[in-house]
């Protein structure tokens, strides 16, 4: 493959080689040239016979008028961007037919070289000489890569301008870079296809590889717009002429029509033809969508709209509602109930209808805006009538009579429906009202006025005694107007609400009704009560005939004054009556008189008109003390500055008798006048203080019996607390005594006796800690409290 070029001979302007001429060429005069190329041998510098390069040059020279400079193929990659030619390196496309493809070859460093005839993207057709040894001109596919060789590049000859030729009678197109055109081409404003691999125009239809189905003309013109092609109209897409199929509005095509292309042929259809589910009419010749018409079909009523469709559903067709049947497209006559779950009504027309309409021998409503069958209360005003009717809710007939709607009872006139209202009637012996919004009365009303009740379940008018459902109670007169205020039914005296005419009961203050007096009603039975009532725990009394309350008054009953106070009440304990202080039993509510014991222990005197005492007192042979503002019997040592008496006295704790004498009182020995109770100081003894065992001693008070435990007694003043068993005395030696420490009695110690414990006793023992001293009394040994005895 290596061959050194010789100079050129240039004859006249123009180089010949083999006697043939070069000129401007074509592609297409190139790929003449290289056929008949095909077997034959080239040797175009005479030197090394038959090589690759020596083609390539020849190819040059005859064609083109020139030769490359170089020892090998190789070289062509530097050498061969000279008079016109242009090197075009590997990877920026393909080779072209007419091209000088460079191949390199592992081990021979010239390379390999020829024409293409054609190619693709894998590989090309190619001519060249000393392929595989052999010395003449073959032609034969090479890859791009191959085993022994890789494709590196190509050159481009300077071929003659674009335009149209014939080639074995074929037309072909010259692009302006001298290369066949393949595929879609626009060319003077028109698209036309050439078959990849012959390079000839296409005719007919053909589809594209970006799937667009085209139709070339006898010129190879693609068709854009409606096309009549063997007998079949066809549309192309105005632009990239694609076919078009199913329904196509060729008003911008310029057909002031709507048309339908069959999606698998494209032809033009016409007739009755179903689109999705939904039958469309062309009209024959034209193809034109029919307008909308009415049309019958198997007996039923169309209606072809102006898209072509049969209607479905509801339409409005010259002002007028119509519905049809959204399966077969028929026209629905009578009443049906639409797709939305609407119940209509359509005429003998198919017409919607509004308003009320007799069917039969029932009269519905229907809207006056959406046709929609009506039910239930409806006020017909709005539709010329001026009532209140009532359409059965399943049915939709017009109802009469009497109705139960949403629990409540209404009555509608015979023949015409009409709500009646605000009526009285008679059912039977039974009265019942209509009330203004025509609902039968229930429970209590009021009308023109009055107040009536009216039987919940029944709605029968209600006379007499009626207890609620809340256990309310009320009265209804004969005329069934519920009574408000004080009623005598039968033999008894009721009370009934002024306003709401419930029974009232119990206590009931009747200024507001007109009776200056306060009654008591039965809360049982609600009959107003008389004399001695026990109310909340508390006694009253009512005047007989009236029931009026009594108050403030003294009464007597047998030998026992009571008093009933300002609120009515029997009085009970202690009482201010007119400024003074009386007592009355808490369970007789009686007046009491004497000693009182309260319920707390304490102790009051009422005198004989029952008022309670203060300050001293004298009753019987005893003066007590009462407090001189509770009235409480005082006890003990008591001053009586503050009761107007200069002196301090002594009352029995246990009886609260005034004392005289000597008293012990906690330990202290006192003595009081005789006659005045007076306390007399000087007379106080203390306590000996330093008593010794052998020591004698005596006791000089007056002693109460506090224990009796068999024959013993024992008391705990002269113990000095309580009693133990070491504390009881032989009673032999003891003298009883009234209080007063003077002789009385029989003798026999009881308890609550008093006594003196006569003579002296030795002492015979004593305790430090509780002051106790030990003596013998008769036959027994007993402590007694040493800080009472006096030291003889």
């Amino acid at each position: 493959m290596n061959k050194k070029i010789i100079a050129s001979l240039l004859i006249s302007g123009m180089l010949l080689v083999g006697g043939t001429t070069a000129s401007a060429t074509s592609v297409p005069q190139s790929t003449t040239w290289v056929s008949q190329t095909i077997g034959k041998s080239y040797d175009f510098d005479g030197a090394l016979g038959y090589q690759c390069f020596d083609y390539v040059n020849q190819y040059a020279h005859d064609l083109f008028g020139t030769s490359f400079p170089g020892e090998g193929a190789i070289d062509l990659l530097t050498t061969g961007n000279r008079n016109g030619f242009r090197v075009i390196r590997a990877g920026n496309g393909t080779p072209q037919p007419g091209d000088i493809f460079i191949l390199s070859t592992p081990g021979n460093p010239n390379g390999h070289t020829g024409v293409v005839i054609s190619s693709d993207s894998t590989g090309m057709i190619v001519a060249d000489q000393n392929y595989n040894g052999r010395s003449y001109v073959s032609q034969h596919r090479i890859n791009y890569q191959e085993p022994w060789s890789q494709l590196v590049g190509w050159v481009r000859p300077p071929f003659e301008a674009s335009g149209w030729t014939t080639i074995n009678g074929q037309q072909v197109y010259i692009n302006s870079d001298g290369q066949y055109a393949t595929g879609e081409q626009k060319i003077d404003g028109q698209y036309y296809y050439f078959d990849p691999n012959s390079h000839s125009i296409v005719k007919g239809f053909l589809t594209l590889p970006d799937g667009r189905k085209v139709y070339y003309d006898d010129q190879g013109h693609m068709v854009h717009g409606e096309a009549l092609i063997d007998g079949n109209f066809y549309l192309f897409e105005k632009y990239n002429g694609g076919m078009q199929t199913g329904l196509q509005d060729l008003t911008t095509y310029g057909a002031n029509k709507t048309v339908y292309y069959d999606p698998k042929t494209g032809h033009m259809l016409y007739g009755d033809i179903m689109i999705d589910g939904v039958m469309h009419t062309f009209e024959g010749g034209s193809g034109k969508l029919i307008d909308g018409n009415w049309r019958t079909v198997d007996g039923h009523q169309r209606y072809l709209q102006t898209d072509g469709q049969y209607a479905s559903g509801e339409q409005i067709i010259n002002g007028k509602t119509y519905y049809f049947d959204v399966n077969t497209h028929d026209l629905i006559l009578g009443l049906t109930t639409l797709p939305d779950g609407r119940k209509v009504y359509l005429d003998d027309q198919g017409q919607v209808s509004h308003g009320e309409v007799k069917i039969g021998q029932y009269f519905y409503l229907f809207d006056a805006q959406t046709g929609e069958m009506k039910t239930g209360l409806q006020d017909l005003t709005s539709y010329g009538a001026n009532k209140t009717v009532y359409y059965d809710p399943e049915t939709g007939h017009m109802l009469y009579g009497d109705q139960i709607i949403d629990g409540k009872t209404y009555s509608f006139e015979a023949g015409t429906g009409k709500l009646i209202a605000n009526v009285w009637r008679t059912v039977g012996k039974n009265k019942q009202y209509l009330g203004a919004d025509g609902q039968l009365a229930s429970g209590e009303q009021s009308i023109d006025g009055k107040t009536y009740y009216f039987d919940p379940s029944t709605h029968n008018l209600m006379t007499g005694l009626i207890t609620l459902a809340n256990g309310q109670k009320i009265y209804a007169d004969e005329q069934g107007q519920v009574a408000h205020g004080e009623v005598k039914i039968g033999q008894y005296y009721y009370l009934f609400d002024a306003q709401t005419g419930e029974m009232k009961t119990g206590l009931q203050d009747l200024t507001s009704y007109g009776a200056n007096k306060t009654v008591y009603y039965d809360p049982e039975t609600g009959h107003m009560l008389y004399g001695d009532q026990l109310i909340d725990g508390k006694t009253y009394s009512f005047e007989a005939g009236t029931g009026k309350l009594i108050a403030n008054v003294w009464r007597t009953v047998g030998e026992n004054k009571q008093y009933l106070g300002a609120d009515g009440q029997l009085a009970s304990g202690e009482q201010s009556i007119d400024g003074k202080t009386y007592y009355f039993d808490p369970s007789t509510h009686n007046l009491m008189t004497g000693l009182i014991t309260l319920a707390n222990g304490q102790k009051i005197y009422a005198d004989e008109q029952g008022q309670v005492a203060h300050g001293e007192v004298k009753i019987g042979q005893y003066y007590y003390l009462f407090d001189a503002q509770t009235g409480e019997m005082k006890t003990g040592l008591q001053d009586l500055t503050s009761y107007g008496a200069n002196k301090t006295v002594y009352y029995d704790p246990e009886t609260g008798h005034m004392l005289y004498g000597k008293q012990v009182i906690d330990g202290k020995t006192y003595n009081f006048d005789s006659n005045t109770g007076a306390m007399i100081p000087d007379d106080i003894q203390q306590p000996q203080k330093d008593i010794q065992v052998g020591d004698v001693v005596s006791f000089k008070g007056v002693y109460k019996v506090t224990n009796v435990s068999g024959n013993l007694v024992g008391s705990s003043q002269i113990s000095g607390g309580d009693v133990e068993s070491w504390n009881y005395l032989d009673p032999t030696p003891l003298t009883e005594t009234n209080q007063d420490g003077q002789t009385a009695g029989d003798q026999v110690l009881l308890k609550g006796d008093y006594f003196i414990l006569p003579g002296s006793y030795k002492v015979e023992k004593i305790d430090i800690a509780s002051k106790g001293v030990y003596i013998t009394v008769g036959n027994r040994g007993v402590w007694l409290d040493g800080a009472i005895a006096t030291l003889n």
